[in-house]
């Protein structure tokens, strides 16, 4: 998924659990730390004096990445104590224009990046030499993501961006930075990020102006007053007019920006202008009827003359796939909408279900008219789409619950005034609970993965995920020895499940048997008797492992 399509399942606040997932290991790989205790070398602070990299390239701002510390094997067991609710950080810097000219008088703001939201926590104004300094700005310490706590060897730590304001120029982005909330890391932690108290050295800069110009307007042509657009996602271009991997802000950061910056709202004759934008930048642009918030259509619009070009970054290069970009002025046509009200229902108990997350489903997320919400307590969620006919619809339900991700389609919206109803029912998953207990104490195991594999196929085998949705996360035994997974139903269909192996800390966990570490154990039984996949039910596995003898 690329960031727009992660931006358009945030902007409803029903972010499916994969997306999430996702969107947690853009963060961990765009963070930078940097090592308080040693001070830039002279070269490397030259380098960071020096104007920005040609090609508008991510230029060196006295950074530097923490060296990942050999474990001692007679140390102490490592212990987490106490992690606060925020931390105080310090962070110096200077302010550049792109020939690297001091900037004086520019308003730099700390805003806190993490998937509670952005929110300013600071700010600091730049001096005659465009220096800047913020101190004990309080940052809020991050635990979990979506709702769930990070794996043990994430240690806790606050993360943060800085953007800058100057008259005349472009609003300004640093990269996100990231510091441990506790002083001692856990001993697998490679994240690398600023020690705790450490100050961070990060300097901005500022680029020329640019706006995005145009108008938005219905099917038939005529204007549409009052929609809204926001910048949820930039991208620099280099000299040629290729994107670079300089990502400017994250999605909830340019929502946090003051006033109009980043966003505009049509006027009667459905114009618009989004200011301070960096010139010779790709921006992705979420747009909203004044209807609903509830229905959104994306498009990328770049700040450089020209007409509607191709843009075809390489495969990860910097997130986004190969997507077509407007530039000024730019025309957005956006056809009124019907609403559509969404009941959701259990499957199996036709009683209604709440906090699942309901979005519609499209070509694209990023370029294409999408609705999206979240059910309240009475299963029910309001919705919004042109008429037409669309894939469908799909639904995650809340972790907790024994259901699983739904798709329903094709989804026909006819022309009609009022709401037209539409009843969605979830289906029921097979809630299979995972017990690891060692022989002889009775202790229970954790970190223990589970295999799975076709009754009449047990060459097949895979690794049993928890969720249909939420790919990745806590697919092993807890501390207390349990896994709970919820598997799609198989009528007709019966699994054998066995003992994996044990999981290894910033390790992925293979792709066959044959590369699980079992760390010595054996698992009695070898594996489970036959378990039919029927939705709606709960089976119970217990399996015990021991170590051969070895005299």
């Amino acid at each position: 998924m690329n960031p727009g399509e992660f931006a358009m399942r945030l902007s409803f606040a029903t972010v499916s659990l994969s997306a999430a997932v996702m969107v947690l290991s853009m963060v961990l790989v765009g963070t930078h730390a940097q090592d308080a205790k040693q001070a830039p070398a002279p070269a490397l602070q030259k380098q960071a004096d020096a104007p920005a990299k040609a090609g508008r390239q991510n230029r060196y701002s006295g950074m530097m990445k923490a060296e990942i510390r050999p474990r001692d094997p007679s140390a102490a067991p490592w212990r987490l104590g106490p992690v606060p609710e925020a931390i105080p950080v310090r962070v110096t810097g200077v302010a550049r224009d792109e020939a690297g000219n001091a900037i004086a008088g520019a308003t730099i703001t700390l805003y806190t990046a993490w998937d509670k939201g952005s929110k300013p926590v600071a700010t600091a104004t730049t001096d005659a030499a465009g220096r800047y300094r913020i101190r004990d700005a309080m940052v809020p310490v991050s635990t979990t993501f979506g709702g769930r706590p990070y794996p043990p060897e994430i240690t806790p730590h606050a993360t943060f961006i800085l953007s800058g304001q100057a008259p005349g120029l472009a609003v300004a982005w640093s990269q996100h930075q990231t510091m441990y909330a506790v002083k001692e890391p856990h001993p697998d932690d490679i994240q690398g990020y600023l020690p705790l108290g450490s100050p961070a050295l990060v300097d901005l800069t500022f680029y020329k102006a640019g706006a995005l110009t145009g108008k938005v307007v219905d099917q038939d042509g005529q204007p549409v007053e009052a929609a809204k657009l926001q910048v949820v996602d930039a991208i620099l271009l280099d000299d040629e007019g290729r994107e670079t991997n300089n990502r400017q802000g994250g999605y909830s950061e340019w929502k946090s920006l003051p006033g109009a910056i980043g966003r505009a709202t049509t006027a009667r004759d459905g114009g618009f202008r989004i200011e301070a934008l960096p010139d010779r930048a790709c921006f992705w642009i979420e747009v909203h009827r004044r209807e609903t918030d509830a229905t959104m259509l994306g498009c990328y619009a770049a700040t450089i003359a020209g007409a509607v070009m191709i843009h075809d970054p390489s495969p990860g290069f910097n997130g986004r796939g190969k997507h077509e970009v407007k530039t000024s002025p730019i025309t957005i046509v956006f056809p009124r909408i019907r609403p559509i009200a969404v009941t959701v229902v259990g499957d199996d108990t036709g009683k209604p279900l709440a906090g699942v997350g309901v979005y519609t489903l499209g070509d694209t997320l990023t370029t294409r008219i999408n609705s999206g919400g979240t059910t309240d307590a009475a299963g029910k969620v309001l919705l919004g789409l042109p008429p037409g006919e669309y894939k469908g619809i799909s639904a995650d339900p809340p972790f907790e619950t024994r259901y699983i991700r739904t798709r329903e389609g094709p989804l026909v919206v006819k022309p009609g005034e009022g709401a037209q109803p539409y009843e969605f029912r979830q289906k029921a998953g097979v809630e299979v609970i995972f017990r690891a207990v060692e022989t002889g104490t009775g202790n229970p195991l954790p970190n223990v993965y589970f295999w799975q594999a076709p009754e009449d196929k047990p060459e097949e085998s895979q690794l049993v995920q928890t969720s249909t949705f939420w790919m990745g996360w806590e697919e092993w035994t807890n501390a207390k020895g349990e896994m709970r997974a919820v598997l799609p139903p198989e009528p007709g269909k019966r699994y054998r499940f066995r003992f994996a192996g044990f999981r290894d800390p910033n390790r992925s966990r293979g792709n066959g048997p044959e590369t699980a570490n079992n760390k010595g154990y054996q698992a009695f039984p070898t594996q489970s008797a036959p378990v039919e996949m029927v939705g709606g039910t709960t089976v119970q596995l217990r399996f015990i492992l021991r170590k051969p003898y070895q005299p």
